[in-house]
């Protein structure tokens, strides 16, 4: 664990290192203060970047078979690079990357078998309110729901956690480059809470439908240069506005690539707007690329 206790921490570096089987997290980078406190303390974002870790290196790890999640980057951390990680069958998130964290760097990695310990399923990485992060060069395969999401956490159980707080902005400006995508149900989903009944989580930010249903936020990310193989499902699904999905390679294109968000669209009139579709190819030489939203 890697704590800044609330002081200006950076430079630390962790290398050639295993974490396996712990009972909860395999790494944790965070400031330990609860969110609410940190709020209340210190109400400019700013300083309490200021106060989070930061130019933090991991590499060359291995972390598998912990209890929760492998590797834990926690609000407000900025700056992490991941190099030659393996982030191996953890029952939870592969990779969590939490709010108003940003610009971290996972290169040169593997992603896999993790998220298989619920009904559900998670993702390999979680990218939840986290912005300006890089994933190029990494493998990612047969990971519980998904490889990536990106998405703004919905403020969840606002009324009964007193340390719960709202996400000041969502899951934008990210980059995911050059990497394999094997085996998963989906390989990138960006705002993938948009359609997702999420009434059981007592979102603090409200519903617009049946009190299910909350807005989702993920913008200006660029998925492109990724190759996609025995999917089970979607290679790519974007449900929310202004992103771009260029040069990417599938094996089959049919169903390959999906825009479009069903419900959001059915209820405000606001369909996906903005995407950018340029490049992408399938092996089979099926058009991956989607036709008109519904």
């Amino acid at each position: 664990m890697i704590d800044s206790r609330g002081e200006p921490l950076a430079g630390v570096t962790v290398r050639n290192c295993s974490f396996r089987r712990f009972a909860r997290h395999g790494v944790l980078i965070h400031w330990g203060l609860a969110n609410d406190r940190k709020l209340a303390r210190y109400p400019e974002r700013e300083e309490r970047w200021r106060r989070a870790p930061q130019d933090i290196l991991l590499e060359n790890l291995r972390v598998e078979q912990n209890a929760v999640m492998g590797i834990v980057i926690d609000d407000y951390v900025q700056r992490v690079t991941m190099a030659r990680v393996s982030v191996i069958d953890n029952p939870g998130w592969g990779l969590y990357w939490d709010h108003d964290s940003r610009g971290h760097l996972l290169i040169h990695s593997e992603v896999c078998r993790n998220g298989h310990g619920s009904a559900f399923g998670k993702p390999g990485l979680s990218i939840d309110a986290s912005s300006d992060n890089r994933v190029i060069d990494t493998a990612f395969e047969d990971n519980g729901r998904s490889a990536i999401e990106l998405y703004r956490n919905c403020w969840e159980f606002a009324a009964t956690n007193p340390r719960s707080v709202p996400r000041e902005e969502g899951a934008n400006r990210n980059q995911i480059l050059g990497n394999r995508f094997i085996d998963e149900k989906v390989g990138v989903w960006i705002a993938s809470r948009q359609s997702q009944d999420v009434s059981r989580m007592q979102c603090g930010r409200p519903a617009y439908h049946e009190g299910r249903y909350v807005e989702d936020e993920a913008r200006d990310n660029v998925v492109a240069r990724n190759r996609f193989e025995r999917l089970r499902g979607r290679g790519i699904v974007v449900e929310d506005d202004a992103n771009s999905v260029i040069g990417n390679r599938f094996e089959h294109g049919e169903g390959a690539i999906s825009v479009g968000t069903p419900i959001r669209a059915r209820v405000l009139h606001r369909p996906v707007v903005g995407t950018l579709l340029r490049d992408n190819q399938a092996d089979d030489g099926v058009d991956p690329q989607p036709g008109p939203q519904d």
